[in-house]
């Protein structure tokens, strides 16, 4: 979602705010005078507002924790391979291949996440090339010696370890529908229109009550698009356990 896209969501709720303060001013100087809304209507409609909006925001989080699950998957299933190597004591070359492959696959993710922290770039994501020497280490069987339990549980670790990243790096393209959004905003200027019409006639509490709303509106919206930024969501991602794996 581009940065005019987002200014646009977020000034939106006020210009719909002045929108709906001038046309009810307007039509309590006219012969089309509105009376007698109860203050319970306004909670109707609000009601709607707020459900969608918490759902919406509630997508966001989830978002975040499956991400940060995934990391933290990623990782626990790499220390795994590392102590699988640990016991392989007869097999030092394997081993010192396993942490030289495990160190690089690290670094390289890890310097993925900035790129995407600083650039907000998730076009240029592209095969692993540690995971791919993995691949190559781990099918050649002269590198077990016979030894085919702790080769086909490090291959179905590294099979583990490509499904997260596939899915770790997939997430990070994955935004809010804007069909979602347009709700909102239609829910929110019914509710705009709602206070108005409780404050009918009195255009203190008529500005004031639709300022006010307006104010939680614009919030609410830059909340929900401000994370759809990729480069924002990147910098929230706790890459701590990247750095923990030996």
């Amino acid at each position: 979602m581009g940065t005019i896209t987002v200014l646009l969501i977020i000034f939106f709720p006020f210009c719909s705010g002045i929108f709906t303060i001038y046309l009810f001013t307007k039509l309590d100087q006219s012969k089309y005078q509105v009376r007698g809304v109860v203050g319970p209507y306004f909670a109707a409609i609000a009601l709607l507002f707020g459900l969608f909006a918490s759902l919406s925001a509630g997508d966001v989080w989830q978002r975040l924790n499956v991400e940060n699950n995934l990391i933290v998957s990623e990782v626990n299933s790499l220390r795994t391979m590392l102590r699988i190597a640990d016991g392989m004591v007869e097999h030092s070359e394997i081993k010192d291949k396993i942490y030289k492959e495990v160190d690089k696959f690290i670094k390289v993710e890890y310097a993925l996440a900035e790129m995407e922290k600083n650039t907000g770039d998730t076009k240029n994501i592209i095969a692993s090339k540690p995971l791919q020497a993995f691949f190559t280490i781990l099918l050649d069987t002269k590198n077990f010696m016979g030894n085919t339990l702790a080769q086909s549980s490090l291959l179905n670790i590294i099979i583990d370890v490509k499904d997260y990243r596939f899915h770790r790096l997939e997430l990070l393209k994955s935004h809010i529908s804007i069909y979602k959004l347009i709700l909102i905003i239609v829910l929110g200027v019914l509710t705009q229109f709602s206070i108005a019409l409780c404050h009918a006639g009195n255009t203190r509490a008529l500005i004031s009550t639709v300022f006010l709303f307006s104010m939680a509106f614009s919030v609410t919206m830059f909340f929900l698009t401000i994370f759809e930024n990729n480069s924002i969501f990147a910098s929230i991602l706790n890459l701590e356990p990247f750095l923990d794996v030996f």
